[in-house]
């Protein structure tokens, strides 16, 4: 519980709720979920699979924190998938077990910056307006499932929570999205 509180006390986390149940453990059936952190923008990057924790170190700047907890790689009674986005415009990642914020995140775009040079802007000097291509940007980039984990608590299963940083105390001073697990 040292970890979680200290990422809202000292780092100006927000609690955004209990996302599930991991096991503190390996048991029948279970993968380890690795636990990466990249350093130069605080995201937070879970993966079940050996090549992406590696390729993520190698290659993508990330530093091992180790194993989070023990959860299913395939649907098992009583879990719900948890799914991995990644925000293109931060390189955040982004987990869920909602179905409806998993698209609703997807459904996110954002309209291209208008520039000085931008032909909408005649409009203030010629009176018209001329068609403007509008090229839409996704927020968010499915990256499939990242594993099951349970969504009431069983037997040997710790919480795992999602934390949101808004007040920009770790850096680089912006917002992250990511997961602190906890162990009692």
């Amino acid at each position: 519980d040292n970890e979680r509180r200290a990422a809202l006390e000292k780092y100006g986390y927000r609690d955004d709720g209990l996302t599930g149940y991991v096991f503190g453990f390996q048991v029948p059936g279970t993968t380890p979920l690795y636990r990466l952190l990249n350093p130069g923008n605080g995201d937070h990057f879970y993966t079940t699979l050996e090549p992406d924790r590696d390729n993520a170190i190698a290659n993508g700047g990330y530093q091992d924190e180790g194993i989070a907890g023990f959860v299913y790689s395939a649907p098992a009674v009583g879990t719900v998938p948890l799914y991995r986005l990644l925000n293109l415009t931060n390189g955040d990642h982004f987990y869920t077990t909602s179905k409806t914020e998993h698209d609703d995140a997807i459904a996110q775009i954002i309209p291209p910056p208008l520039t000085i040079d931008d032909p909408t802007l005649e409009i203030f000097t010629s009176g018209h307006r001329p068609p403007r291509p509008m090229v839409e940007t996704h927020i968010y980039q499915d990256e499939s499932i990242a594993c099951y984990v349970h969504s009431t608590q069983v037997d040997h299963t710790i919480p795992f929570y999602r934390l949101l940083q808004v007040n920009g105390n770790t850096p680089p001073p912006r917002r992250i999205r990511g997961f602190v697990d906890v162990h009692n």
